[in-house]
């Protein structure tokens, strides 16, 4: 399933928790490391997830680098690894953002398998002068990931596709997790993502989500893709798209068909999404129907989409973060 993140700020899967120091085999050259444990209370669904990437977010003095007092070596963090349970086999990971003063790491983890029914361990070792960045972090992200965008002092895709963006305006911000960006209609400013083809889903499923706040009402396009006058697919999720302010949309539209156009709203939210607090909105195509997503919530579905429903077409407007479709040319 192809999945698309867009971050005015990051989702958060799960926490970390339990910084603690134990014994057993150890990662050769590494002076330091903590344990971290994932709560199976916090793992949804009634099986093991596969290559999950974990949110890990952490804050510890001893993670605080040499030169301010802590215990890791490099002031970026090159000397961060993780590994899985056998505290050796070294996991695929991402760092968004290392805070060498304070100690604060946030990365994402590739766990090879996440258990629903048991606690998962991890270890986070650091304290090695002569090591170097962890390479490939794209590896992070599986090929079911079309883009990442963190929004975190840059606009790149995480992903090995590299779908970056180009910023026209947004500024940055504190976030849910790390940085994120502001945007405002006047202008408007928002993120270029060109035209790339692997934004164009086809006939197959896929999920956008996103972490959001505003207190404005009105329409705030979260995401787009495509346009509403020419030729060609489109898919938009946003806010307000039907006059009810704070109301959460997905809109397709293949060009083709009659109607031509197909959405999920959620019409009563089960919490004001223009509230000024952070809520995860997510879009979700599966077969014949769409649904959006509240916190977590299924607010709304429309299982009418024809069989065979194709986005493959041509988009005859850029994607863009956080602006419409009809705004910018592209």
């Amino acid at each position: 399933m192809p999945s698309m993140r867009f971050r005015f700020l990051l989702i958060v899967f799960l926490l970390s928790g339990l910084f603690a120091g134990v014994d057993g085999q150890w990662l050769n050259g590494w002076t330091h490391r903590v344990q971290i444990t994932i709560d199976n209370n916090q793992v949804a669904g009634l099986s093991n997830l596969s290559n999950f990437p974990v949110l890990i977010n952490v804050s510890d003095g001893d993670l605080r680098n040499v030169t301010n007092n802590g215990m890791v070596e490099n002031i970026n963090g090159d000397d961060f690894r993780f590994t899985s349970s056998d505290m050796t086999t070294l996991l695929d990971f991402e760092i968004e953002s290392y805070d060498e003063s304070t100690g604060t790491l946030i990365a994402w983890v590739k766990v090879p398998v996440l258990d629903y029914n048991d606690d998962t361990n991890l270890f986070l070792y650091f304290g090695n002068s002569s090591a170097s960045d962890y390479p490939n972090p794209e590896n992070t992200w599986s090929s079911n990931y079309v883009g990442v965008w963190h929004l975190h002092d840059d606009f790149d895709d995480a992903t090995s596709l590299s779908l970056n963006g180009i910023n026209n305006g947004s500024s940055d911000i504190i976030g849910k997790i790390a940085d994120g960006q502001s945007f405002s209609e006047v202008g408007p400013d928002y993120i270029d993502l060109s035209n790339p083809a692997a934004l164009n889903f086809g006939a197959g499923n896929w999920t956008l989500s996103s972490w959001i706040t505003t207190t404005a009402n009105g329409q705030r396009n979260i995401f787009s893709n495509g346009g509403d006058n020419a030729n060609g697919i489109r898919y938009v999720m946003a806010l307000g798209e039907n006059g009810l302010d704070g109301m959460a949309t997905i809109t397709v539209d293949d060009n083709t068909s009659a109607p031509p156009k197909y959405q999920a709203q959620a019409e009563v939210p089960s919490l004001p999404s223009n509230d000024g607090a952070w809520h995860h909105v997510s879009a979700v195509r599966t077969g014949s129907t769409i649904r959006i997503y509240v916190d977590g919530i299924e607010e709304d579905l429309n299982n009418n989409l024809p069989v065979g429903y194709d986005l493959s077409g041509t988009s005859q407007r850029n994607a863009y973060i956080g602006v419409g479709v009809s705004q910018p040319t592209g």
